[in-house]
């Protein structure tokens, strides 16, 4: 009976032993959102080929948890703008030391297109990211404005609860989209140019000499452009038309306001 009582208690030993020397008892992996997430809180201007911040949220990993994806919404206005899905280039997720977006600084984690207006947007890191233990971290999402993007479109951007997927589970506070909070594409015309030149059926020659006196057949159309050819729907000045070089003026109507960016 003693002997068994001693085995009993070497086997209770045995198994303490064990314990300590195993390894110390696993500890449940932890990441956190530390910031909740934002969006735009005002009403954001973006010139084409700009980049401008829809969302931020910050998380703060254990060195551990993996970031698998993060995923928006974006849409047109209530009352549409007409936004295509060629006026946004491309979404871009970053991860950065704080909420400014500053691309040359931020580390780019993954890059996505819209396929369609009123469609999510996934953005899954090219590589496999882990946030570092005890740092904060904060995911920020731009979007790209194409360079070809027309004057006052707008969109806005929401995020789901749970939108950031990580191997831990879904983190993130919910980010309505707002018509008041909104990004907005602006073109700042820098030049006139011709969108469509004068011309006369009645040339004399190939279509550079015209009849004296006669009245253009083609009227001239000027539109106010940034440097990538888009229109400047706000500029609305007076133009002058004018002969640059050579003999001869120009008669009829030679003055006047460009509206919604355009002249003719």
């Amino acid at each position: 009976m003693l002997l068994e009582k001693v085995r009993e208690w070497a086997w209770g030993l045995g198994w303490c032993v064990w314990v300590v020397l195993g390894g110390s008892a696993p500890v449940a992996a932890v990441i956190s959102e530390s910031t909740v997430a934002a969006g735009l809180v005002d009403s954001v201007a973006v010139a084409p080929t700009g980049a401008v911040k829809v969302l931020s949220v910050g998380l703060t990993g254990d060195g551990v948890v993996t970031l698998d994806s993060l995923v928006v919404t974006v849409a047109d206005l209530a009352s549409s703008t007409g936004l295509e899905t060629g006026d946004l280039a491309a979404f871009r997720l970053y991860s950065s030391l704080d909420t400014v977006l500053d691309t040359s600084a931020d580390t780019l984690l993954a890059t996505a297109l819209l396929d369609s207006i009123g469609a999510s947007v996934a953005l899954v890191p090219t590589a496999t990211h882990v946030p570092p233990a005890g740092a904060e971290r904060f995911y920020l999402v731009a979007a790209v404005v194409d360079s070809t993007a027309v004057d006052h479109r707008a969109f806005k951007v929401s995020f789901a609860a749970g939108g950031v997927a990580t191997s831990q589970g879904g983190l993130g506070t919910v980010v309505v989209g707002s018509d008041t909070f909104k990004a907005r594409i602006a073109v700042t015309a820098t030049l006139l140019a011709f969108t469509q030149m004068p011309a006369d059926t009645a040339s004399a020659v190939g279509g550079v000499e015209v009849v004296s006196g006669k009245i253009f057949s083609t009227q001239p159309i000027v539109s106010a452009q940034d440097a990538l050819g888009n229109v400047d729907l706000d500029f609305s000045e007076t133009v002058t038309a004018s002969v640059s070089g050579g003999a001869g003026t120009l008669g009829g109507t030679v003055a006047k306001l460009v509206v919604n960016g355009r002249a003719d």
